[in-house]
């Protein structure tokens, strides 16, 4: 008996339950955004106290509270106690007062001039939740804050780094906004200038990333039906410290982990390695 045209039904079926599911959750996390948030809201940046700005332009706090008290480049908030904080903005174009003003050989803009070459750095770590994103970010922003002109590449595929600097690609960044977009081999390709974000912080930039894994499924399923895997492998813990030991989880015990952690990782990883296993039978022409 062909079995081919039930087994391509049940796919279709599970391809359509996935993407109406997936639409479902978009539509009603994106209500409660809209009813939590304006439109059009965008991450806001505090300010920034006379002390942190002189560490970030190099000066001296006198030095900044002298040129403040005598009108001299953006003029700071000031409170009833005296004290006195910039917006970034200001912190920037306090900087281009500074160098506009300096003596001769003193310099404030950090930022790549002349024939100086672009750099490019990387944030890795073989270990999930080690801290890649967080460190990622930390840096970016001191760049930016100490002067420097920086534009963050998103390549987690959670878009933690996106998220960070106020970008949720599930409501913030439309179909083929994303890093994707510039590099995949189509004709929808889009140059990177294209893709970049201005953020919160004036001289950081960045480039998105896709969205969640569960959406990402979903696309791919409806492209490429039964040739992609149903059940989504998960990222956990347990799997990443025991790589670190270059074990499997199969190689080490639960009382390692917290038996909930280890649970999940376990249950996730038998669920696609069965997925896989059932498909080799079906190819032996098994039940």
């Amino acid at each position: 008996m062909n079995m081919a045209p039930q087994i391509e039904k049940a796919i279709s079926d599970v391809d359509q339950l996935i993407i109406g599911q997936a639409q479902e959750l978009s539509d009603k996390l994106k209500q409660h955004r809209l009813e939590m948030f304006p439109p059009r809201a965008l991450k806001g940046l505090r300010e920034f106290q006379l002390a942190e700005v002189a560490r970030f332009l190099g000066v001296t706090s006198g030095y900044l509270r002298n040129l403040s008290l005598e009108g001299k480049g953006a003029l700071p908030q000031v409170t009833p106690s005296g004290r006195r904080s910039y917006t970034a903005e200001q912190m920037e174009e306090m900087r281009s007062f500074l160098e506009h003003n300096a003596r001769a050989g003193t310099h404030y803009m950090r930022h790549r001039q002349g024939s100086e070459h672009l750099q490019v750095v990387a944030v890795v770590n073989f270990k999930g939740g080690s801290g890649k994103t967080t460190s990622a970010a930390h840096l970016a922003q001191h760049l930016a804050l100490t002067g420097h002109r920086v534009l963050a590449v998103d390549l987690d595929p959670q878009a933690s780094l996106s998220a960070i600097h106020g970008f949720q690609p599930e409501f913030d960044v439309n179909e083929n906004e994303t890093l994707y977009a510039a590099i995949r081999y189509d004709d929808q390709r889009r140059p990177l200038s294209e893709i970049i974000r201005p953020t919160n912080f004036p001289n950081l930039h960045l480039v998105p990333q896709d969205g969640p894994q569960t959406q990402m499924v979903a696309f791919m399923r409806s492209m490429f039906k039964n040739h992609v895997l149903t059940n989504p492998m998960l990222r956990s813990v347990a799997i990443s410290d025991a790589a670190m030991t270059n074990q499997t989880l199969y190689e080490v015990e639960r009382r390692q982990f917290t038996r909930a952690t280890y649970d999940r990782a376990m249950e996730a990883m038998d669920a696609v390695n069965d997925e896989i296993g059932d498909l080799i039978h079906k190819a032996w022409g098994r039940k």
